[in-house]
């Protein structure tokens, strides 16, 4: 689905973006010629530090009208915003999101502070409150600190 005008997208700050992305295109096409034409092994292993670091291109929340979809580096969840529960902030500083049902998960993506056109981890969190609210989520208490999730899905978005 395409992220339109109205949509909330919580992503790694833009610098965050470049500075992996910088190193991390030579070092993937290194790493594919150095496999490809040398058949090299070391090639592998910049292949595999290339592509982590270029990851960061698409890793990315978005909370459209109904749903959230988070994209991570390997996998991606989609949840209704009326199923969540809770949205918090950990005490490692991760924005998480806890659905009625099953484990929380954990939004490392989310960047610290605001950007250029994206609100950082607490506008996040204070917007994505607002919009689960209108669409008929119960939502318990807001919490008024760190807090982690009792059961979470801690690797997803890392």
């Amino acid at each position: 689905m395409a992220t339109t005008s109205d949509d909330l997208v919580g992503r790694p700050h833009s610098t965050q973006r470049m500075v992996a992305v910088l190193p991390g295109v030579p070092m993937l096409l290194i790493g594919l010629f150095l496999v490809a034409v040398r058949l090299n092994p070391v090639g592998l292993v910049l292949v595999v530090l290339g592509f982590a670091m270029v990851s960061n291109l698409w890793r990315k929340v978005t909370v459209h009208e109904d749903h959230l979809v988070a994209q991570g580096r390997f996998s991606r969840r989609r949840l209704d915003l009326r199923e969540i529960t809770q949205v918090g902030l950990s005490t490692f500083a991760a924005a998480w999101v806890q659905p009625r049902h099953g484990k929380a998960i954990q939004l490392w993506m989310i960047s610290e502070g605001d950007d250029i056109v994206n609100p950082g981890r607490m506008g996040f969190i204070r917007q994505l409150r607002e919009r689960a609210a209108r669409a008929g989520a119960t939502l318990e208490p807001e919490l008024q600190e760190p807090t982690d999730p009792a059961e979470a899905d801690r690797w997803f978005g890392r």
